[in-house]
């Protein structure tokens, strides 16, 4: 029942989330979803953690790419 009460506050929206693959912002990524955001991008260097939260989430409203951001080229 508290599912139902969730205000959709991302509704439309698209999420692209660095370090997503664990940790909190992992929970972020699943919380922005929860919250209605259209797609949820993960970008991480964990490539099996990141891939399973894509998954966990849908593949339909989530993906993953493989990056680090601390690099800059």
């Amino acid at each position: 029942m508290a599912n139902i009460l969730v205000k959709k506050k991302l509704d439309g929206k698209i999420a692209i989330i660095t370090g997503g693959a664990s940790g909190i912002d992992e929970v972020t990524a699943h919380h922005f979803a929860e919250h209605g955001a259209r797609a949820v991008v993960i970008g991480d260097i964990q490539g099996d953690n990141g891939r399973a939260v894509a998954e966990s989430i849908g593949s339909g409203r989530c993906s993953y790419i493989h990056c680090d951001v601390t690099d800059e080229e």
